[in-house]
């Protein structure tokens, strides 16, 4: 019973088990979405469907629309049969180009990390470069910074300026009124004879004989004054005068001091700046070079992907070719299965149930044959026998 139902299963209607084994097969191939061909899927899969409808009566009965899905068939086959022959050819030339690619790829690999380590090297000078320019600026900036804050120049030009300043009011006050002697009020002259003699007693290189006569020749009015206080008024006023050119020589010296340290400190934020932009270019330097390290990185690894991509596919292209072989023979034998389908005619049915007739009978004859020479040698043993 199972063997019954085993053939109902696989015989197609109309068609004899060997026929139908090739209409499946013909069905098979067009339905495998693996087989491409210039023929859409969708239009395969109509023709898997009316394939064995084509092909179900003999060619002398077959209508035309039949005949176009027999040729629409064929070409299909035909398609797919090309273009497992392309692949297979696009396969063995790629497979011979594998080695020289991956031997090439595995140079550019090489040069890569060549390129790497330059990167590396390239950033850490960068890296350095960038700490001996910070080092650089930052002892500019102190320089700069301590020059800028040094204030004893500027504070003893005005310490100078400020002393000029009091001498020339002296001159112009006390010591001028008393030189005139015309003054009117006693007690305003005392007052200004005092600070006169404050001021001299302030002054070096005063001798005691000048000092002792001060107080009486500033005590007279210039109608009282004889020569003797003439010369201690004219030998105060020349001290004076040797005083203030002292002091304008230091002023002249502090003003010289102040100028060169502004030049310096000017010099030295010049020089601070430089180093600002040599540090902000070491830095933008060491960027770049972070950067090209980066892509170096990155373009190694785009080249080792390919190398393993292409070693993957040396290694899957051998199936591949093993597949298409298989693929070009398995639609070439049914290509040929197809087109017996198509080229049956009913003398040929007639004449193929004739052989498979006699076919059967042989076989029957065959398998008969060995049963009646067993009987022939058996016959004469009973016959001799019964004699007896």
């Amino acid at each position: 019973m199972s063997s019954k139902r085993r053939s109902s299963a696989v015989v197609l209607p109309g068609f004899s088990v060997e026929n139908s084994a090739k209409m499946r097969k013909v069905v098979k191939f067009l339905k495998d979405p693996a087989l491409s061909g210039d023929t859409p899927t969708a239009v395969r899969e109509m023709l898997a469907v009316g394939a064995a409808h084509a092909v179900q009566c003999v060619s002398e009965e077959r209508q035309p629309a039949q005949s176009i899905v027999c040729s629409y068939v064929q070409e299909c086959l035909g398609s797919m049969h090309a273009h497992q022959h392309k692949i297979l050819e696009e396969e063995k030339v790629a497979k011979t180009q594998d080695e020289p690619q991956i031997h090439s790829l595995q140079s550019q690999l090489a040069t890569a990390d060549l390129a790497i380590e330059e990167a590396a090297a390239v950033e850490e000078l960068r890296k350095l470069g960038l700490a001996e320019a910070q080092r650089v600026l930052t002892e500019a900036k102190c320089k700069a910074e301590a020059h800028d804050s040094e204030t004893a120049p500027a504070v003893e030009k005005a310490s100078l300026d400020e002393l000029a300043t009091g001498h020339s009011k002296f001159k112009e006050g006390p010591l001028k009124l008393l030189l005139d002697g015309t003054w009117e009020d006693e007690k305003e002259a005392k007052k200004m004879s005092k600070q006169v003699m404050d001021e001299i007693f302030r002054m070096d290189d005063m001798e005691e004989a000048f000092l002792v006569a001060m107080p009486g020749t500033l005590a007279k009015r210039n109608s009282e004054r004889g020569s003797f206080d003439n010369m201690v008024l004219s030998t105060l006023q020349e001290k004076l005068t040797a005083r203030s050119t002292v002091l304008a020589a230091k002023i002249a010296d502090a003003e010289a001091t102040l100028a060169a340290h502004e030049v310096e400190v000017v010099k030295l934020a010049e020089v601070s700046d430089k180093c600002l932009k040599a540090r902000d270019s070491a830095e933008a330097a060491l960027r770049e070079a972070e950067a090209q390290q980066v892509s170096k990185v990155e373009a190694r690894s785009r080249i080792k992907d390919a190398i393993e991509e292409r070693t993957k596919s040396s290694m899957n292209r051998e199936n591949i070719v093993v597949q298409c072989e298989y693929y070009i023979e398995m639609l070439a034998e049914t290509a040929t299965d197809f087109n017996s389908l198509v080229q049956r005619s009913a003398a040929a049915e007639a004449a193929a149930l004739v052989a498979n007739a006699a076919a059967a009978a042989a076989a029957v004859a065959a398998a008969a044959a060995p049963t009646a020479a067993v009987e022939e040698e058996h016959q004469p043993a009973a016959v001799s026998t019964s004699i007896e």
